[in-house]
Parts: structure tokens; C-alpha cells; sequence
């Protein structure tokens, strides 16, 4: 969020400068404000591009413009922003004449007879069909043979031809595509403001059908067009929650359960989840409870297992929050290999304290969850059997598990330091010694599995984070020493650096001079520059070694500029 006073700041250099060129080549050939707080502008560029910006005193609330740019600010933009700046700024220093002399619609229509404006509505409506079909929807009440849904129909498909090419929607034309939507889907909530619900009903029902095919042949990596979709789901929840006719709600219910059928609601996001919480919505309104249970069971017909398993889970809790409790406890029983529901389960259980039967429930858990190859679920039910463990102040198994998620995936150090506090003083030293011996002959063990193995790199990546947890810098350093890579020293360099400065500067410099043969580009001249300036930075005494080692750097490539210029950034540092 940024105003007029301060976009340069909140937007790169770059697109301010170009924006900027625009603006004083007079490229912004189109400003006014359309509507309260929204202005509209055309700006030539490759082609000519609209432009909105929504404005609230000086803050930009929002912008938009159909230019294919993907950047999150356009030049576009930027040239209006300027534009408005100037215009706030002249509308503010000039004194407001007592009369405009700017002629508005509306003194124009005063001036002009009902016989002009009806000979001018037919003329533009003849050339402009768009202008003719919104002008009948607007006055659809006034002749009842006006056919709404068709000519909304008309309007979206008209849209979306308009946008396609040969049949695909690419990236820019699907932003303008939603953009255009978006108006008719005002349209509906505008009808339903005015407690039209059949007409709001109407754009939601056309839109998400004919959008909904047309986005299976559309680029949408903006996301713009399935917000446009998510807008007419929402349309049809509010005519769903409103006081529309018991007649309109039931037929609102058999197209969203007709609707719920066609798999591209569930392949292409959440829309087909979302719209099916219009359902009980609707369902609860008219009194009819088992209207959702059979929506929910002709669902799960053709549903896949993931589906499957939400729409058991969807049956469950409606049938606790309808009373049913017996049925939801028989489903709940037939259905305990759904994660979900075993989860609720197991979270009753705590509730009540009844700590055995669920690490019953859990262990059932992770056997079902080995089976099916889910080790992220298998881990989530083990998290759980520690939460119990703590809560049960059974040290055995604290230990167990705090011990294992410490370095199931790589080094936890909020579980290392849950398991060592199990421990008293004398305790630890053992133990943290037995850890260390049994980690260093399992990294001798070439494992069965993977195609890469190395013991000295497998100590390190094992044992470092240990070291370091317990300030065994000595044995830090041996074990640095053992694997000397760039990426080890970088990792152990705060902790060594002022115990053993020559020591690690002895490590660092042959492994730079042969990065430093190797390199050729600006952006790893860049990165080698810094890494040298990390190492002066960081160890003391090391800023003429490492001055001497940029200099025959130098040397060697006398003819590279990029590379001079990047490491003498080093030798500027002191």
C-alpha cells in the first residue's frame, strides 16, 4: 500500500524511470474520475493500455492494468500515478469556481428531449451489442420477454471469444478476461442489493458454468481468473444466505449438486470444496437436513480417495451438529483409517484425559499410515505420543521420541535440548558421549540405499551441530579440519574464528585461490568478493593474506574489468 506522495519509494528504480518517461512524453492521453474515488486512464505504449486506480485521499487502494506485464507495478501504472499527482496538486492550489465549467452527464441529459435520447439509444445499441444486452437486463422488468439468462449468457461467452485465441486464453488476455467478468458479476450483486435475487442467482449460475469450461483452455499463473471464479461462488452464497424464495433456494441447491459432479470444480483448486458449503447453508434454511446427506452421497460415488475421505469427514460433523450422534459414532468406527477422522478421535480422548486409549488410537495410526507410505503422518502421530509422554511425565518415552526428532531431518535444536534436560549433569556426559560414539561407527557404514556416500562429510553434517550445542570447540575443529570445505568452514567459522584464526585461514586460502581460477562471470566474481570479505570480517589478523590473495587474483586475469572491480570491493576493506 503506497500514496501519491510516495510510489517512487515502494517501486523498483526501473519502473519508475520508465513510468516516469511516459508521463512527460504525455503518454497518459486519457484521465477522469469515473466513479467516486476510481479513475480510469488510457496510456499509449506498444499498443493502447486502460488503466484504473482506486484512490482514497492520496492512498492507492488499488490498481489495474491490462498491459501483459507480470510484475507486481507496471510502467503503466506508474505514468497515471504521476498523472494523478499532478492533478490532485492543481485541484488542490486552484480556487474552486463558484460554477464548473465542465458540462456533466447529467446537465447534458436535461438538455435533451425524450425523443433525441430514445433516437440516440437505438442508434448505439444498434451498433454496440454489448451496450444493447446490458441496457435490456437493466430494464428486464419492464417486459417480461426479455430472456435475462440469455442475454447474461451472451455476455460472458462474448467476453471470452474476445480473449481466446484459438480456443486458448493466454496470460495476458485471461487478466483482461477476469477483469470484464468481474463488471457482470456487479451486475448480480447489484440485482441482489435490490432484492433481485433470481437475476443474482442468474450471473452466478452463467459465469461459474461458461468460466469454469473456458479455464480448463487458459493460462491463469496470476491467479486472477480463479479469483473471478471464487467471485461467482461467492455471488451464489449470498443469494444462498439471503431472503430469497424457498423456490429460488431449492433450485440454487440442485444446480450447485448437479454442478458438484463435474471433476474440474476439484482438479483446478478448491472451488468444487468451496461450493459445497453453500449446501448445508441451504439445507438448514429450508428445514430439509438429509438434502446435504444425499449431496454428499451421490458425491462420494464418483469421488477419488482424497475427495472421498473429505466428504466422510463433511458426514460426520453434520451429523453431530443435527443431533445424530449414534450414526456420526458408527461412521466414525467404519472410517478410522481416514486420518482426519482418527484425529478428531484421538483429540476426544485427550479432551477427556483418557491418555492410553489414544496412544491406542495413535499407534493404530501409524500402522495405517506405514502401510500407505505417509512418513509425514507417521511423524505428525509420533509428535503426538511425546505431547502425551510430557503430559504423563513418562521420561522413557520422552526421551525416545525427543531424541529422534532431533536428528530425524537434520538437527532440531529445540528436541536436542528436550531430551538432554531429561538428564541431570553427570547423566549427560554419558550419554552425549554414547550418542557421539554410536554416530561415528554408523557413519562408517556405507548405507544399503543412495549412490553418494562419504564418512568424513557424514560426520560433519552428524556431529557438528552437537559440537556446537556443547562447546566442544576442540573437537569442533578437528572434525572441520577432517572435512575441509568451503560450506563446512562457513558453518563453524563464528564459533572458531577467534580460537583458531591462522588455523581456519590456512583451511580458507587454497580452497579461494582455486575458486578464484575457476570462476568466470560477474555474479560469481561477486560471490567470491564477498566470501572474502566475510573472512576478514569475521577472523582477526587475516585482512593481509587475504589483500596478498586478491592481488595475484588480479594478476592472472589482467584483462577482466568485472573481475577487478568486484575484488577491489575486498581491498577497500579494512
Amino acid at each position: 500500500m503506497f500514496t501519491l506522495d510516495n510510489f517512487e519509494e515502494q517501486i523498483s528504480r526501473e519502473i519508475v524511470q520508465r513510468g516516469r518517461n511516459y508521463f512527460q512524453n504525455d503518454a497518459v492521453i486519457y484521465l477522469e474520475d469515473s466513479e467516486e474515488n476510481l479513475w480510469t486512464a488510457e496510456v499509449e505504449g506498444s499498443e493502447t493500455y486502460q488503466v484504473e486506480v482506486e484512490l482514497e485521499e492520496k492512498m492507492v487502494k488499488h490498481y489495474f492494468c491490462d498491459c501483459p506485464y507480470d510484475g507486481p507495478t507496471c510502467k503503466h501504472v506508474v505514468a497515471v500515478l504521476y498523472a494523478l499527482r499532478k492533478e490532485v496538486k492543481q485541484k488542490k492550489s486552484s480556487p474552486k469556481p463558484k460554477k464548473s465549467q465542465k458540462l456533466t452527464l447529467k446537465e447534458l441529459l436535461e438538455k435533451i428531449d425524450l425523443k433525441e435520447l430514445r433516437g440516440f439509444v437505438l442508434d448505439y445499441a444498434a451498433s454496440d451489442k454489448t451496450f444493447s444486452q446490458k441496457f435490456e437486463l437493466h430494464f428486464a422488468e419492464k417486459d417480461e420477454r426479455i430472456d435475462v439468462r440469455q442475454k447474461y449468457k451472451d455476455l460472458v461467452t462474448k467476453a471470452i471469444r474476445t480473449h481466446s485465441n484459438r480456443g486458448f486464453i493466454d496470460y495476458s488476455a485471461s487478466r483482461k478476461l477476469s477483469h470484464e467478468i468481474d463488471k457482470i458479476i456487479q451486475m448480480g450483486y447489484q440485482a441482489a442489493s435490490n432484492e433481485n435475487f433470481k437475476d443474482a442467482f442468474t450471473v452466478g449460475q452463467v459465469v461459474l458454468v461458461e468460466l469454469m469450461e473456458a479455464y480448463e483452455q487458459s493460462d491463469d499463473s496470476s491467479g486472477e481468473l480463479g479469483g473471478t471464479v471464487q467471485e461467482a461462488i461467492e455471488l451464489l452464497d449470498s443469494v444462498a444466505t439471503s431472503e430469497a424464495s424457498r423456490d429460488l433456494k431449492e433450485e440454487l441447491l440442485e444446480f450447485v449438486a448437479k454442478e458438484l459432479l463435474n471433476k474440474v470444480y476439484f482438479d483446478y483448486g478448491d472451488y468444487g470444496y468451496n461450493l459445497l458449503e453453500i449446501v448445508p447453508k441451504i439445507a438448514i434454511d429450508l428445514g430439509e437436513l438429509d438434502l446435504y446427506l444425499t449431496v454428499l452421497e451421490r458425491l462420494e460415488r464418483v469421488a477419488g480417495d482424497y475427495l472421498r475421505n473429505h466428504l466422510r469427514t463433511e458426514r460426520i460433523d453434520f451429523l453431530k451438529k443435527i443431533g445424530k450422534a449414534e450414526e456420526a459414532k458408527q461412521l466414525i468406527e467404519a472410517n478410522l483409517d481416514i486420518v482426519e477422522i482418527r484425529r478428531g478421535v484421538v483429540k476426544e480422548a485427550l479432551a477427556a484425559k483418557e491418555y492410553e486409549k489414544a496412544k491406542t488410537l495413535i499407534r493404530g495410526g501409524i500402522l495405517v499410515a506405514e502401510q500407505q507410505k505417509h512418513p509425514g503422518t507417521v511423524s505428525d502421530w509420533e509428535g503426538q505420543l511425546l505431547e502425551i509422554a510430557i503430559l504423563q511425565k513418562d521420561t522413557v518415552q520422552i526421551r525416545y521420541f525427543a531424541r529422534k526428532f532431533a536428528f530425524d531431518r537434520g538437527f532440531d535444536r529445540k528436541y536436542y535440548q528436550q531430551w538432554k534436560n531429561t538428564f541431570s549433569a553427570p547423566e549427560w556426559v554419558k550419554e552425549i558421549d554414547d550418542h557421539i560414539q554410536q554416530t561415528i561407527k554408523k557413519s562408517n557404514v556405507k548405507p544399503e540405499k543412495g549412490y553418494w556416500w562419504d564418512p568424513k562429510s557424514e560426520r560433519f553434517r552428524t556431529l557438528s551441530p552437537i559440537f556446537i550445542e556443547e562447546q566442544l570447540w576442540e573437537q569442533l575443529f578437528e572434525l572441520v579440519q577432517e572435512n575441509a570445505t568451503l560450506d563446512s568452514l562457513n558453518k563453524v567459522s563464528p564459533y572458531l574464528a577467534k580460537l583458531y584464526p591462522q588455523q581456519l585461514l590456512d583451511l580458507y586460502i587454497p580452497l579461494l585461490k582455486k575458486w578464484g581460477t575457476a570462476v568466470s562471470t560477474r555474479p560469481e566474481y561477486h560471490q567470491l568478493a564477498e566470501q572474502m570479505k566475510q573472512i576478514k570480517k569475521e577472523i582477526p589478523n587475516t585482512a593481509t593474506a587475504i589483500d596478498e590473495l586478491v592481488n595475484s587474483l588480479k594478476v592472472q586475469n589482467p584483462k577482466r574489468p568485472a573481475r577487478h572491480e568486484e575484488l577491489n570491493e575486498v581491498l577497500r576493506m579494512k
